[in-house]
């Protein structure tokens, strides 16, 4: 380029010749001039934006290198993480199968002992008692722990379809109305709509719901109400259960649905809380839904699960 402008200048001086106006010789002298420098100018430029581009391509291209590399490596340990999780699984689901023989023993032992009453101060059945109620509880827990597996190995196998949640619920309500029964507490639903669907699984939305409910009712004093309530929107349902309970310290809340931990009650004790809630929300990331919690001490909770419609 720099040798054609050269060139040009050159045959024009030439040519110079040919001009007997000196002013129109002078004018073509300058224009040319002119011309050669923006075309230099112009050169180097495009020079100069080529090779940054070109040391921003390199740039780019080492850094998608490195984020390929990376990605890959994460994708390595999320692998190992998986194999990790299910060993776990696995083993938890051993263990807690082992300890459902010798429990259901010790209750056995238990309930024939206290056959025999007359031979039993009142201090010894007090301990047989606690004892019976102690492996009962235990029990419980595995039985809890084993579900956790059963559904963790099922998450895979989501299905979703069309469903009436007002007849969902309903179900649950039933189900748990028993339990509640006992303590002498009301189950209300409330709902504007005598119908309403939601795409959903129903396996899924029945544990949902019934865990929730069934703490609900666990935690609930005698003659007090758990109300569930059912609002829609355009785009989702909102299911609210409320009950007349203790409450949950704020501190308390935030550890809810990591799994099997104490929770604080009203007057100070801990108390178990289950890992119930941390199915609920394992299972409310497969449904894309979500979950919050509302407390207050000495007034009640109030769980709502929010589910895409």
């Amino acid at each position: 380029m720099k040798g054609f402008i050269i060139s040009l200048i050159q045959q024009a001086a030439n040519r110079a010749e040919e001009f007997s106006d000196p002013q129109q010789l002078k004018l073509i002298v300058i224009l040319l001039v002119v011309f050669a420098f923006v075309a230099i100018f112009g050169l180097s430029f495009a020079i100069r934006s080529y090779r940054e581009l070109k040391k921003q391509y390199t740039v780019i291209e080492s850094q998608h290198e490195e984020i390929e590399e990376k990605s890959t490596q994460l994708a390595v340990k999320n692998e190992t993480l998986e194999e990790l999780n299910m060993e776990k699984n696995n083993m938890i689901s051993v263990v807690a199968h082992d300890l459902k023989a010798p429990l259901g023993n010790i209750q056995g032992l238990v309930e024939l002992i206290k056959l025999d009453k007359q031979v039993l101060t009142n201090e010894q059945l007090k301990y047989l008692e606690l004892l019976k109620k102690v492996s009962s509880d235990t029990s419980v827990m595995v039985d809890v722990m084993l579900n956790v597996h059963r559904i963790e190995s099922e998450l895979h196998q989501l299905t979703l379809h069309e469903y009436d949640v007002v007849e969902l619920v309903n179900k649950v309500i039933n189900f748990h109305e028993p339990a509640a029964q006992l303590k002498n507490t009301k189950i209300v639903f409330e709902h504007e709509q005598d119908s309403c669907s939601v795409k959903t699984d129903k396996q899924y939305f029945h544990q949902i719901i019934s865990n929730i409910t069934q703490n609900a009712v666990d935690y609930s004093p005698e003659n007090s109400t758990v109300t569930v309530l059912l609002t829609e929107s355009d785009s989702k349902i909102a299911i609210s259960i409320s009950d007349e309970g203790p409450g949950i310290v704020d501190s308390d809340q935030k550890r809810l649905f990591s799994g099997y931990n104490k929770m604080t009650g009203e007057d100070g004790k801990e108390k178990p809380s289950g890992i119930g809630l941390a199915i609920v929300f394992r299972l409310l990331e497969k449904l894309h839904g979500k979950i919050d919690v509302k407390s207050t001490i000495g007034k009640g909770t109030t769980f709502t699960v929010e589910l895409i419609k």
